[in-house]
């Protein structure tokens, strides 16, 4: 079964009615069911009726996720498809392969690059995502077996990157990825540079979270640094006395 939802902001539906049943017609072995077509005045009305209702908060998911380049997807469609149905497999809690198309735009113009941004978009046709969910009654050895599993997914999908890292799109990643430094941020350098930037503007750490720049300086709970810098030391005993006045209060 494959779904899709396309968006299309200021668009003219004569337009996308043709192209739909253009597809439709040059891949007529494929059987299309429930196709509905609709405006709406605003992209309130549009959150409000397609966003909204599938937008619940407090739910259990891990993702995890690569940029497909462009190149593969045209010149290798035998493999990306073997490739996608390995990747989806198939939980009891449930899990989804997401597909999102990204190619064009801004983001393909590389004359550009003195920005952050990963340069795994600048040539990706698609944005995969693998998610995984699980209920409150989940054992914690489940849930282990569960985040291994979304790890090991983006592992299959990278065989349809061009580096043997592969890249993502860091807000829908695996959290515990492996060598993150360069598949969020695109390479070594990129993230280097970064870090220098980070360090002159937040000289004592303040920021910080998972797999953002500069954590790497810290534990993998992110409660204590790594370094000796007398700043951040200070910093925390702060920070744990906040707290415990917190609890105290």
């Amino acid at each position: 079964k494959l779904s899709g939802v396309f968006h299309i902001p200021n668009g003219d539906l004569t337009a996308v009615n043709t192209t739909l049943n253009q597809f439709a017609a040059n891949n007529s072995d494929l059987d299309f069911r429930n196709t509905n077509i609709f405006v709406v005045p605003s992209f309130y009305y549009y959150f409000a009726i397609v966003l909204e209702p599938s937008n619940p908060t407090g739910y259990n998911v891990l993702l995890s996720s690569r940029l497909i380049p462009e190149s593969i997807v045209r010149n290798e469609p035998d493999k990306v498809a073997e490739v996608f149905i390995q990747a989806k497999g198939q939980t009891a809690m449930g899990s989804n392969l997401l597909g999102h198309l990204v190619a064009g735009g801004q983001v393909s113009n590389i004359s550009n690059s003195n920005n952050s941004v990963n340069p795994g978009w600048r040539t990706a046709l698609l944005h995969m995502v693998y998610s995984q969910g699980w209920l409150d009654t989940t054992s914690e050895a489940d849930q282990k077996y569960l985040a291994q599993q979304v790890s090991n997914r983006a592992e299959i999908l990278n065989r349809l990157s061009i580096s043997s890292q592969g890249s993502c799109y860091a807000n829908e990643a695996d959290p515990y990825e492996m060598d993150w430094q360069i598949k969020f941020f695109g390479t070594q350098a990129i993230y280097d540079r970064l870090k220098s930037i980070k360090q002159n503007v937040d000289p004592d750490g303040l920021f910080v979270c998972q797999g953002c720049v500069g954590s790497d300086d810290w534990t993998s709970d992110l409660n204590c640094p790594k370094t000796s810098n007398s700043r951040k030391f200070n910093l925390s005993i702060f920070l744990l006395v906040m707290e415990i006045l917190a609890i105290l209060i």
